[in-house]
């Protein structure tokens, strides 16, 4: 008696509030599930505890295994009260890690955009598709805001249970025929062609352009000549673009392209506009530990250098100065404010 005491008090003992448990299905009714969870116990789901986003409940039938998430120890019945619902998020976790370990293609919905890509479903998880990973055809779906609600077939590529991060990869998940189909039409295209493209996607960091049945993004950096605070206040979704492809990574199945490389470089005349001992007017455009940059015209600035400074200057400020050196092969020009104030030589 002793020591059946001592064993009941031990299974007591482990089933905590928020264990998690595997029981097998002894019992299915219409609104409560029994399941024998070893050492002679049986625990009771009823009511809203049946209920999870992947209707586990409809699915299973006697004699199938499941895991549950314990309620309660012990109930006046001498069930143990037990949750399918709040058990769902550990079924979820160990059903991805035996996929990510026999490396199976998976389906997951996609439920929003991020930063660098897309957020996905898997039951009870979210997880990330980097756009790298996205086969050609989503990348431009992606980008144009129609991809939500889509279903991919993936391949878990991390999997870190301890910070819950969970990436995947739908070109890993191609066949190898459709890998080749997408590395051909990317290779086809050539550093340094020119094409006329739409407009598909805008962001704070550029905008996205397809051309030729394929699609590349333009990095604000290359958008114009000066400097782009807002893609939006320049372009919009639509507008056609004169690009210039810039690179071509078959690996990642990305696309670089440039629209300023397309347009005359204002650079290739500073030389010619801007002679040395000239007084120009500019605008401070950005205040650095070495000096501040002064824009002359849209495209061209110029550096004064801290020891060619007067005074303080401020972001917007409007100044004179004097053209000291111009090297347009490193697109540099730069200016002194001390220069105005003496004689030039």
């Amino acid at each position: 008696m002793a020591k059946l005491l001592e064993k009941s008090k031990a299974r007591v003992r482990r089933l905590r509030p928020n264990e998690v448990v595997e029981g097998i299905v002894i019992s299915k009714k219409k609104d409560e599930l029994i399941l024998d969870i070893g050492a002679k116990a049986e625990g009771l789901v009823s009511g809203n505890e049946l209920e999870d986003e992947a209707e586990t409940f409809k699915k299973i039938k006697e004699g199938d295994r499941v895991l549950a998430t314990v309620l309660q120890a012990e109930d006046n019945q001498g069930f143990v009260l037990l949750s399918l619902r709040k058990a769902e998020p550990e079924r979820d976790w160990r059903r991805l890690e035996r996929m990510f370990e026999k490396e199976e293609v998976i389906e997951v919905e996609v439920v929003g955009p991020n930063k660098g890509g897309v957020v996905v479903r898997f039951g009870s998880q979210r997880g990330f598709i980097p756009f790298s990973h996205l086969s050609l055809k989503n990348k431009m779906a992606a980008n144009a805001g129609k991809l939500i609600g889509e279903t991919l077939a993936v391949k878990l590529i991390e999997l870190e249970r301890q910070v819950g991060r969970i990436v995947l990869s739908e070109r890993e998940a191609l066949t190898e025929r459709q890998r080749q189909e997408e590395i051909a039409k990317i290779t086809k295209v050539k550093v340094g062609e020119i094409f006329e493209g739409e407009i598909t996607s805008i962001t704070p960091f550029g905008v996205f352009v397809k051309f030729d049945s394929l699609e590349g993004m333009v990095h604000i950096s290359e958008l114009a000549w000066e400097k782009v605070s807002d893609p939006k206040k320049l372009f919009k979704i639509g507008d056609g673009l004169k690009v210039q492809v810039i690179e071509v990574n078959e690996k990642e199945g990305r696309i670089l392209l440039s629209h300023k490389r397309t347009l005359p470089n204002p650079w290739e005349k500073v030389a010619e506009k801007y002679l040395v001992g000239a007084k120009v007017k500019g605008k401070v455009t950005k205040i650095a530990d070495f000096g501040a940059f002064v824009e002359l015209e849209p495209g061209i600035e110029g550096l004064i250098h801290v020891t060619e400074t007067t005074g303080p200057l401020a972001e917007g400020d409007e100044v004179e100065a004097r053209v000291i050196k111009v090297d347009p092969k490193n697109q540099k020009l730069a200016l002194s404010l001390k220069a105005i104030g003496a004689g030039w030589r």
